[in-house]
């Protein structure tokens, strides 16, 4: 009988006892590794996980590579050129830095898909599979869309960190020493504050991974990000606060690998350090 079965499905799900008693219920199920079970997918949620999380590794590890190269590279360029241009670039920067993803997406997909022809508009690779040149063209668009924002960023702080060393002793003795433009700029400028950007690590992971969330939906990309919101829309509530988890425990990690990468470039933070880290 339908009402039977109902009450079934109720007792199976927990969801004939109160709030507290299924928080309770859950934290014990995830202490014993047990996620529960997608009632969207109809199989457990670990396994969803795991199918997932590669695609959405896979972006946000491509678009944070891609973000730092540029930002610092850009940087560098803004270092050499002037004040006047960085003057002119710092508003630019800042508005790219805070474009909403999702419009980024759109403009992306209408430029060099609709428009041009260029690149592919969605999925991993085209249908019946492809190989390595087939799946980086679909990458692009939805690397792009992600490290963009975070590109403007990192050359934001980057800039501003260097600027302040252009006024500097170092930068006056080498000008002095009559070493190149460019050399000057990355030896005394750029690389010694290179710490500075890396610890906006910390911070970037997990607004990689939420802008990662809109991307995969525009672009169909099958990661943690469309299956999140493929949970919230069906109600499937075992999956979707498994998502949620598995971003905060992004940021942990984001703000830990940040740390120790900034000590491990930077003589003054480990210095800096009480003699028991040592």
């Amino acid at each position: 009988m339908p009402g039977v079965q109902a009450e079934r499905t109720r007792q199976a799900l927990g969801l004939d006892r109160g709030p507290a008693e299924r928080l309770l219920a859950v934290a014990r199920a995830w202490a014993a590794g047990e996620l529960g079970y997608s009632l969207s997918a109809r199989r457990p949620v670990a396994d969803v996980l795991a199918a997932a999380l590669p695609a959405t590794l896979q972006l946000v590890g491509a678009a944070l590579v891609v973000a730092y190269i540029v930002g610092v590279l850009v940087a560098l360029v803004l270092v050499r050129a002037g004040p006047r241009l960085r003057r002119a670039a710092g508003p630019a920067l800042l508005f790219v830095a805070t474009t909403p993803g999702f419009w980024l997406a759109v403009v992306a997909l209408y430029l060099f898909h609709d428009v041009a022809g260029w690149l592919p508009a969605s999925h991993v690779a085209s249908p019946g599979g492809g190989g390595l040149a087939d799946r980086l063209r679909h990458m692009v668009l939805p690397v792009l869309t992600v490290a963009l924002p975070a590109a403007c960023v990192v050359a934001r702080y980057q800039l501003e960190a260097s600027a302040r060393a252009l006024a500097g002793p170092a930068v006056r003795m080498s000008r002095c020493a009559g070493l190149a433009p460019w050399r000057v700029a990355w030896r005394d400028t750029v690389r010694p504050h290179l710490g500075v950007v890396i610890t906006l690590l910390g911070l970037d992971l997990p607004a990689a991974v939420s802008g990662v969330l809109v991307v995969e939906i525009v672009f169909a990309w099958p990661g943690m990000g469309r299956r999140g919101a493929e949970a919230i829309a069906f109600g499937d509530y075992p999956l979707a606060l498994a998502i949620v988890a598995a971003a905060a425990l992004a940021v942990v990690a984001g703000e830990l690998l940040a740390d120790l990468v900034a000590l491990a470039i930077d003589p003054r933070r480990r210095a800096a350090r009480p003699e028991a880290f040592r």
